[in-house]
């Protein structure tokens, strides 16, 4: 009841005051959506990472819920796996390109990336890198009034934008790399889907528009490719730029 969270909700922000825990874990809709936020979907989005206040926040099923319906275990169990200590998941393959033709890329809005053979267009603003690599460019929805970067710090609205999980992958958070700029933020991430094993290093770019808007990339690596490969992969992304 609306009453009852009201009356303790202040002794629950003085305990985590006090004790500044690393991680909070909600336990079920009602109190995911006191703690995380309003609309909070515990179907949709348990098991997802969330930045606020400074801490990483994740919502389960709760356990009433996981007896009412046996069916939902296997995926709440998921949630509790965590990042393995094994970092480097799958192997995947990946044959580094000799010289080959670069083809520049724009789309209407001037957004441009230049890209050799290996990369194939699977849509306007998608490319795919042998089944090893994924690119992906165009513009994002941010909070309103949300700024792309505030002097050198990316401001919180748009860094828990970037970092927010998928469902059933979790960032590993020591791994997380963030560049500011004075139009925008580069954040680079490393995260695991445990239902396929594989591990990813994600790299998100956004770049602030002059319309109010913000132009986007994303790239996801499989981490065995992206350590070998780190160099020619960050000079993919640094071919990226937009032209107002």
């Amino acid at each position: 009841l609306g009453v009852e969270q009201d009356a303790c909700i202040g002794y629950l922000r003085r305990q985590v005051a006090l004790l500044r825990p690393k991680i909070i874990v909600c336990l079920g809709r009602i109190a995911a959506m006191r703690i995380i936020k309003p609309d909070f979907k515990i179907t949709r989005e348990h098991g997802q990472w969330f930045e606020k206040n400074g801490f990483q926040m994740m919502a389960v099923y709760h356990p009433a819920a996981l007896l009412r319906d046996p069916r939902r275990r296997p995926e709440s169990f998921e949630d509790f796996k965590g990042f393995p200590k094994n970092q480097n998941g799958k192997k995947h393959s990946f044959k580094k390109p000799g010289k080959s033709k670069i083809t520049e890329y724009e789309l209407s809005d001037g957004q441009k990336i230049s890209l050799d053979e290996c990369w194939q267009r699977s849509m306007e603003n998608m490319w795919f890198c042998q089944n090893a690599a994924v690119i992906s460019i165009g513009t994002i929805n941010v909070p309103s009034g949300a700024k792309a970067a505030s002097g050198k710090t990316a401001s919180a609205e748009i860094l828990r934008t970037l970092l927010q999980s998928t469902g059933n992958s979790y960032c590993n958070w020591e791994s997380v790399e963030i560049e500011n700029n004075a139009s925008g933020c580069t954040v680079r991430s490393v995260v695991y889907q445990p239902s396929a094993e594989n591990i990813t290093v994600n790299i998100k770019k956004l770049t602030s528009a002059k319309n109010g808007e913000f132009y986007f990339l994303t790239a996801a690596v499989f981490k065995s490719v992206y350590d070998k490969n780190r160099t020619y992969f960050e000079s993919v992304i640094k071919s990226y730029r937009v032209e107002q």
